[in-house]
């Protein structure tokens, strides 16, 4: 299962549950066998207060 995928999937199971999506809340794709987490935050914008 590609990155994509998963994001679509998780997006999918908010929606079934009948869970609304937070504006803030940001999805971050990653390959956990190929990425680590502290780099693909930093890429996409995460800054630790």
């Amino acid at each position: 299962m590609d990155v994509s995928t998963t994001q679509s999937a998780k997006v999918e199971r908010y929606g079934e549950k009948g869970i609304e999506i937070p504006d803030n809340l940001i999805f971050i794709p990653i390959d956990f066998e190929k990425q680590s987490i502290s780099d693909r935050l930093r890429e996409s914008g995460f800054a630790k207060n």
